[in-house]
């Protein structure tokens, strides 16, 4: 019993991070209005309404976005200075 318990707790603690991936990267522009993120390299992020942007997001800010590899939606936006603290 005790090792079907560590079994399930394994597999869950990795079931909500084999669907992540991350992008990274210097921020080329926000577009709040259409929450969109442009990086430096011109790979963008759409970011859902559901999904805070970091207010100190701009120009030159460097920024890490997951994503959820199932369905492609950003769910999760770091900025530097999120980062720092």
């Amino acid at each position: 019993m005790k090792k079907i318990i560590m079994t399930i707790a394994t597999l869950a603690a990795f079931t909500g991070t084999a669907g992540a991936a991350q992008i990274s990267g210097t921020v080329h522009s926000v577009d709040r209005g259409t929450r969109v993120i442009v990086l430096d390299d011109g790979s963008t992020a759409a970011v859902p309404l559901y999904v805070a942007i970091p207010a100190d997001l701009e120009a030159g800010s460097h920024v890490n976005a997951l994503i959820n590899d199932n369905r492609g939606d950003v769910t999760a936006v770091f900025s530097d200075t999120l980062l720092a603290r």
